[in-house]
C-alpha cells in the first residue's frame, strides 16, 4: 500500500471534490451567445482530459441538450465525447435539460428524462444520480418520478426551510405513494462552495489574473468542512468545483494534492456523483424522513415571483403541452393502432422544442427579454408540429369511420374524446366552407344520434359557427352524430334531449344549479342553488404595486392598494351569446391605474393610464361550471394584477393541482427566523386549487395561470388567482422581500406584459372536499375540449357494431391517463396512469382489441416485477396506491 493510501486511511473525512460547470442554456444572454462559450467549454475539457490524466471527472450538469448542442458545431468531436463517457470520465445525464418542476406538468417532465436517458445511453452512460442542483424548490413527487428511471437519490441545492436543520445533509424524501430516495442537500455553498478553488477571483470563464493560491484553497476547505460537518450524518462530503458556466480548472490535481499534505482529518478525492451517492449509501447512516413539497427558504431564495413573471409564457407552455399529451399523441396513437405510420420523430422533436423551454430561466420568466422570444418561438414551433399530426391523425381516422346514414343528404360530424372518462360538452363546429353562405345555410339543421335522439343546436352570430351539445362521449374515443336537414317533418319525427333549463336577463343567468348576477361595480353574486350558499363580490380585481423584478413580487412601504369595488370604478353589463345550451354575459369596465412607480420607486405614480377590462362569463344549461375570459388591455407598469374570490369558508389549508399529486398547504405562513428570503404567501397549481371546510368547497380552474394565494380573512377565506405581474428589471437589489440580486440588473421592458392580454378560468362551487366533488373531471374538461370534425359519409372498418368506440376505457374515474403512446423500443402501446385521490384503487384498463400480452413496465419503459391481472381478453386489473403512477406496456392482438 502507497503512502498516500496510508494518509488516506489515516484521516476522518473523505471530501469528494466533483468537478462540473452549471450550464444555464440562456439566461442573460441568448442560446447562440451563451453556446459559443459551451463550445470553448467542452473543447477546453477535451484538451484537459487528453493532456491531463490525473484531471479524472467531470459532470456536464446533468443535461444532455448541452451534447446536441455542441456537436452541431462540432459534429467531428462525437467520437471522442462517447470514448470519455464510456470511459466514466464524462457524466451526462440523467435529464435533457434541468427542468423547473412547477412551471411545467409532470409528463413533461417524465419526457425530459425519458429523452435524457435515450440520448445519454447512445453515449455509453447515463448518469444514475438525481443531479438536479438549481431548480427554485422541488416537487413532491420528485422521488417517485426519479424511482421510476432507477434513480434512488437526489442532489439539491433549495427547498428546505427550517426542517433542514434537523434533516440535514442527508436524509430520506419520501414521495405521496411511498417512494423514497436518499437526498443530499448541498446545504453549504450549494452547487458552487469549491468554484474556482485555489483563486480569489476569475471571470466566468473561469480566467484569472492572479496566480493559484493553494493557501486560499486550503483555508476555504477548512471553512467548508467546519460549516459541513454540523449537518453529514457520514464521513463523505462534497465540494463542488463548478458553478454557473465554469470553465473546467485543469489546476485541479494540483490543489487536491496540496489540500491532502496539508488537511489533518480530511482526505479529497477527485470524483462524481454516483461514486459520492454509493460511498454514502454504503455506510448505512440512521436518516430521518421527509415527505411532500420543498418550497422553504431557510437555506437558499426560492424566488417564487418567478411563477407569476411573464404570465403570456406560462399560458403559452400550458397551451403546447396540452396540445402535444392530450391530443397529438394520443390520437396518433389511436391512428398508429389502426395501421397508419406512427409519427415518432415528429413527435420528439415537439417534445424537445417544448422541454427546451423548460429551464428555470426559461419557463420561469427570469431573462432578458431576447430570450423569452426565443423560448416563445419554441414553444410555437412545438404546437405547430402537434398540430399537423392532430389534422393527419384524425383524417386518418375519419376515414376508417363508418359514417353513413340512411338519410343520404345528412353530415357526419365526428366527435373526439382524448380523455379518460365518458364527457357531455358542448362542441363548436363550422357548419360551411364559405362564411358568405353561412346565413343561408346554418340555421337549418338538427343533430342526431345513432338512435335517431335529437340534440339542440346553438347558433353563433353570423351563422358560420353552431355550438352543439355533444352527449355521452366515449372515453379514449369517438362518437357519430348526423347534421339532417331541419324540416317540419324530421323534427316532429325525432324526439330532443334537453340540456337544461337557462334563464337570463340583462345582468343574471341562471340554471338550475345556480344563479349568477352582476351588480354595478363588476363583481358577481352567485347563489348556489345545490348547497343553498351564497357567494357575494367574485370577480373583483386587485392591484397592487410590484416594486420588485423577475424573481421576486415586492410591495413598498406604503403600498397602495386598487380594488374594482371602490367608487371610482362601474361597470355595462350585458347578455351577448343566448340560446339553449348556454348565456354569455359580458361586463366591461376600465380600470384607471397608477403609470408605474416613480424614479424613486418608494410610490406609485400620480398620473393615472386607463386599463380596459372585458369579462365574458358563460354558463352552461347543465352544469354547475361558470367559464371566465377576461382580457386586459395592460397599459400600467410595476403592478401585480389579480381577480379575487371571497367567501365565508373557514379553512386553515388550500389544496392545489400538482405533478401527479393534490397538494395540501397550510394558509398560515412559517415565521421565517434567519431565512434567505421572506415566506411567500403565493403558492404554485397546475389546473386547480380548492377549499372546503367540510361541508361546502370552491374551486378556482385555471389555463396556464399558476400563481394563487388563499388569503385568511375575518369570517372566511379568499382566493386570489394572479393575472398579470408586471416588472421591468431582471433582477434588483432595493426592495424588501429578498436580500440581494438573483441576477444581473438588466432591464426587460416585455416583462411589464404591456398590451392585450386574455385570460381564462373558471368557477366550481361544490359540496365537500375537491376529493368528495371529484374537481378534475371539471378541470380536465375545461382544459381539454372535445374536437368535432364533419365530414362525408362513407364505409368504414371502424366501429364494429355501434357508430361509438373507446380505444382505451380506464374505470374508475380517480385513475388519469397521463400519456397513450408508441413505446420507445417496440411497436407495442404504452399507457400511464395514475391515482389522483387519496385512497387504494383498484382499477381497470380496457382496450379496443384483445390483449395478447400485458406487462409492468416503470417510466423508463423497462419491464419490473408488479403484475398485471387479465380478467378479460380485453381487460387488464390493477391496484393503485394513493397518487401512484403506473405505466402498461401492452401487445394488442
Amino acid at each position: 500500500m502507497g503512502n498516500s493510501e496510508v494518509n488516506r486511511d489515516s484521516k476522518k473525512y473523505e471530501i469528494h471534490l466533483v468537478s462540473h460547470t452549471h450550464w444555464d442554456r440562456e439566461w442573460y444572454g441568448t442560446f447562440q451567445e451563451f453556446r459559443i462559450r459551451l463550445v470553448q467549454l467542452i473543447d477546453k475539457l477535451l484538451s484537459i482530459f487528453e493532456t491531463i490524466p490525473d484531471y479524472k471527472y467531470f459532470v456536464l450538469d446533468g443535461q444532455t441538450v448541452v451534447l446536441e448542442d455542441y456537436l452541431e458545431i462540432r459534429p467531428e468531436k462525437r467520437n471522442e465525447l462517447e470514448k470519455y463517457v464510456r470511459e466514466g470520465r464524462l457524466f451526462v445525464g440523467p435529464w435533457y435539460i434541468l427542468p423547473d418542476e412547477f412551471l411545467v406538468s409532470g409528463e413533461s417532465t417524465i419526457r425530459n428524462l425519458l429523452i435524457g436517458h435515450k440520448i445519454a445511453e447512445k453515449f455509453g452512460h447515463v448518469m444514475k444520480a438525481g443531479y438536479i442542483p438549481d431548480p427554485f424548490g422541488h416537487i413532491s413527487q420528485l422521488p417517485q418520478i426519479l424511482s421510476g428511471f432507477g434513480i434512488d437519490s437526489v442532489i439539491f441545492s433549495r427547498g428546505l426551510g427550517d426542517e433542514g436543520e434537523k434533516l440535514g445533509q442527508e436524509f430520506m424524501w419520501e414521495s405521496p405513494d411511498g417512494s423514497k430516495i436518499l437526498a443530499l442537500h448541498q446545504i453549504i455553498g450549494a452547487y458552487g462552495n469549491a468554484a474556482g478553488l485555489g483563486y480569489t477571483d476569475w471571470d466566468a470563464t473561469g480566467n484569472t489574473q492572479k496566480p493559484l493560491d493553494l493557501e486560499n484553497a486550503l483555508e476555504r476547505a477548512n471553512s467548508n468542512i467546519k460549516k459541513m460537518l454540523k449537518y453529514s450524518h457520514t464521513k463523505y462530503l462534497l465540494f463542488n468545483n463548478g458553478v454557473d458556466h465554469l470553465e473546467p480548472q485543469p489546476e485541479i490535481p494540483q490543489v487536491i494534492n496540496y489540500l491532502n499534505e496539508k488537511l489533518s482529518d480530511a482526505y479529497v478525492i477527485h470524483s462524481h456523483y454516483e461514486n459520492l451517492i454509493e460511498k454514502i449509501k454504503s455506510a448505512n447512516p440512521e436518516l430521518q424522513k421527509y415527505n411532500g413539497e420543498l418550497r422553504g427558504a431557510r437555506f437558499a431564495p426560492l424566488l417564487p415571483g418567478v411563477l407569476s413573471a411573464r404570465m403570456y409564457l406560462k399560458q403559452a407552455n400550458e397551451r403546447a403541452q396540452t396540445v402535444i399529451e392530450k391530443f397529438a399523441e394520443p390520437l396518433s396513437t389511436f391512428a398508429f393502432l389502426e395501421g397508419n405510420k406512427y409519427p415518432d420523430v415528429f413527435l420528439e422533436q415537439a417534445w424537445k422544442y417544448l422541454i427546451q423551454c423548460h429551464p428555470h430561466d426559461s419557463i420561469c420568466g427570469c431573462s432578458i427579454d431576447e430570450v423569452h422570444q426565443d423560448v416563445m418561438r419554441r414553444l410555437s414551433w412545438s404546437q405547430e408540429i402537434s398540430n399537423v399530426l392532430i389534422n393527419q391523425s384524425i383524417e386518418y381516422l375519419i376515414q376508417r369511420i363508418n359514417t353513413e346514414s340512411s338519410n343520404k343528404k345528412a353530415i357526419p360530424l365526428i366527435v373526439f374524446n382524448t380523455l379518460g372518462w365518458s364527457r357531455s360538452e358542448v362542441v363548436d363546429i363550422d357548419l360551411v366552407s364559405k362564411p358568405q353562405q353561412a346565413e343561408k345555410h346554418a340555421p337549418k339543421y338538427v343533430l342526431k344520434d345513432e338512435n335517431g335522439r335529437s340534440y339542440e343546436i346553438q347558433y353563433k352570430r353570423g351563422g358560420e359557427r353552431v355550438s352543439v351539445m355533444a352527449k355521452d362521449i366515449p372515453p379514449c374515443g369517438y362518437k357519430v352524430f348526423h347534421l339532417v336537414a331541419a324540416t317540419a317533418t324530421a323534427t316532429a319525427k325525432s324526439k330532443t334531449v334537453a340540456t337544461g333549463n337557462i334563464k337570463t336577463g340583462k345582468n343574471y343567468i341562471e340554471n338550475r344549479y345556480l344563479r349568477l348576477e352582476v351588480n354595478s361595480k363588476g363583481s358577481l353574486t352567485i347563489m348556489d342553488k345545490i348547497n343553498n350558499a351564497v357567494y357575494k363580490n367574485f370577480l373583483l380585481f386587485e392591484d397592487t404595486e410590484d416594486a420588485g423584478d423577475e424573481y421576486n413580487y415586492s410591495p413598498i412601504k406604503k403600498s397602495l392598494t386598487i380594488l374594482s369595488l371602490s367608487g371610482k370604478f362601474s361597470a355595462r353589463t350585458s347578455i351577448v351569446e343566448k340560446g339553449p345550451i348556454y348565456a354569455v354575459l359580458k361586463v366591461y369596465m376600465k380600470l384607471k391605474l397608477p403609470e408605474g412607480l416613480t424614479e424613486s420607486r418608494k410610490s406609485r405614480s400620480r398620473k393615472l393610464v386607463e386599463c380596459p377590462v372585458e369579462t365574458d362569463i358563460k354558463v352552461y344549461a347543465d352544469s354547475p361550471r361558470i367559464d371566465i375570459e377576461t382580457t386586459v388591455e395592460n397599459n400600467a407598469r410595476d403592478h401585480r394584477l389579480r381577480v379575487l374570490f371571497p367567501t365565508d369558508i373557514v379553512t386553515d389549508c388550500s389544496h392545489a393541482e400538482g405533478q401527479f399529486d393534490v397538494v395540501k398547504r397550510l394558509i398560515d405562513l412559517p415565521e421565517g427566523k434567519n431565512w434567505s428570503e421572506q415566506p411567500c404567501p403565493t403558492n404554485p397549481q397546475q389546473s386547480f386549487v380548492s377549499i372546503s371546510d367540510g361541508g361546502r368547497g370552491i374551486t378556482i380552474i385555471n389555463q396556464g395561470l399558476p400563481e394563487y394565494e388563499v388569503i385568511k380573512e375575518k369570517n372566511g377565506s379568499t382566493i386570489a388567482l394572479t393575472l398579470l405581474r408586471c416588472v421591468g428589471w431582471l433582477s434588483r437589489d432595493d426592495f424588501m422581500t429578498r436580500k440581494g440580486n438573483a441576477g444581473p440588473s438588466l432591464p426587460t421592458q416585455e416583462a411589464q406584459c404591456i398590451g392585450l392580454n386574455r385570460f381564462n378560468y373558471s368557477i366550481v362551487l361544490h359540496s365537500g372536499s375537491w376529493e368528495d366533488a371529484k374537481v378534475w373531471k371539471h378541470s380536465y374538461n375545461f382544459n381539454t375540449h372535445l374536437i368535432g370534425i364533419t365530414s362525408d359519409q362513407h364505409k368504414g372498418t371502424l366501429p364494429l357494431a355501434l357508430p361509438e368506440m373507446s380505444f382505451v376505457n380506464v374505470e374508475p374515474d380517480n385513475l388519469l391517463i397521463s400519456a397513450v403512446k408508441k413505446a420507445e423500443r417496440t411497436d407495442d402501446l404504452i399507457i400511464r396512469l395514475w391515482n389522483i385521490s387519496s385512497f387504494e384503487t383498484t382499477g381497470k384498463v380496457k382496450l379496443y382489441k384483445n390483449i395478447k400480452q400485458a406487462k409492468s413496465v416503470n417510466l423508463n419503459e423497462e419491464e419490473i416485477s408488479e403484475k398485471l391481472k387479465l380478467v378479460s381478453s380485453d381487460t387488464i386489473e390493477l391496484k393503485f396506491k394513493p397518487f401512484q403512477i403506473r405505466t402498461l406496456k401492452i401487445t394488442l392482438e
